[in-house]
C-alpha cells in the first residue's frame, strides 16, 4: 500500500488552507502529521478521503489518480477515516455500530468482517449486545477504529486519537494502532497534538505550519532537528 499527497492546494469556500502540502505513506506504517492548531493537518485529511476536493495537486493510493473522488469510493479502495469527533451511535448496542461500518458489504461479507472484529478486538464480541453509551470514552474510541475495520481498509486517517482521554487510556489506544500495522499490516496517518505520544509511535514525521510542510524525516531524524525540539517539545 502507497499513498501520496502531491502539492495539495484546499481549503473551504474562498479560505485557502494548504498551499501546496505534500506527504506520503508506505505499505504498513505509521505517519503522524503534526503543527500547530490551525496549520491545516485536519483539512489534509479531509481532502485525502474526499470530504474536501482539491483545487490543485494530486492524490495517489496504490498508484492509481483518486484524486476527488468522494469517501464511498475511498471506502471501497481500501481506505477509511475516523474523525476527531465522538461518531459512536451511543444508543445502538456494539454490534449494531459495527454492522453500520459495514453498509456496503452483503450479508456474508459482513459476516466474516464482524467476525474479524471480533477476533481483532475481543472484548467488543463480550460486549456486543450492550449499548455503546455504555463503554468508557477509550472503548469508545477503539470502537471507531474497529468500525473503521469493517471495510478492510489497507489505510485509516485517524485525527486526533487521543482527545478527551485519559493517559492511561491513550496508552491503550496507541498501542492498538501498533498491533494493527504490525499484525493486520494497516497503514496510518494520525493527526496528534499529544507530539511526544505521536512520534514515539511513527515511522515519519510531517510538521504542517501556515499550510505548508515545515518539516519531514524519520523520527529519529526529526528529533535531531533544533526547530522541531523548539518549537514542539520545549527544548
Amino acid at each position: 500500500m502507497t499513498l501520496e499527497a502531491q502539492g495539495i492546494i484546499s481549503g473551504y469556500k474562498e479560505i485557502e488552507i494548504l498551499h501546496g502540502a505534500s506527504i506520503a505513506v508506505g505499505d504498513a506504517h505509521i505517519v503522524a502529521l503534526l503543527g500547530p492548531n490551525g496549520s491545516g493537518k485536519s483539512t489534509l485529511l479531509k481532502t485525502i478521503f474526499g470530504f474536501l476536493k482539491p483545487r490543485s495537486g494530486k492524490i495517489l493510493f496504490d498508484g492509481e489518480d483518486i484524486t476527488g473522488l468522494p469517501p464511498e469510493s475511498m471506502l471501497s479502495k481500501g481506505m477509511a477515516y475516523v474523525p476527531q469527533e465522538r461518531t459512536v451511535f451511543k444508543y445502538l448496542t456494539v454490534l449494531e455500530n459495527l454492522r453500520l461500518g459495514g453498509y456496503l458489504l452483503s450479508k456474508d461479507e459482513l459476516g466474516r468482517a464482524i467476525e474479524r472484529v471480533y477476533r481483532i478486538f475481543p472484548f467488543l464480541q463480550d460486549r456486543g449486545n450492550q449499548r455503546a453509551s455504555s463503554l468508557s470514552g477509550g472503548e469508545q474510541r477503539m470502537l471507531e477504529i474497529a468500525r473503521a475495520l469493517m471495510m478492510h481498509p489497507k489505510l485509516i486517517l485517524l485525527d486526533e486519537p487521543s482527545a478527551n482521554l485519559s493517559p492511561k487510556m491513550v496508552d491503550a489506544v496507541f498501542k492498538e494502532v501498533q498491533r494493527l500495522t504490525r499484525e493486520e499490516r494497516i497503514s496510518f496517518i494520525i493527526v496528534e497534538q499529544n507530539v511526544v505520544k505521536a512520534i514515539d509511535v511513527a515511522e515519519n514525521v510531517y510538521v504542517l505550519d501556515m499550510g505548508r510542510v515545515a518539516l519531514e524525516g524519520k523520527k529519529n531524524e526529526i528529533l535531531d532537528v533544533p526547530k522541531m525540539r523548539a518549537l514542539y517539545l520545549g527544548s
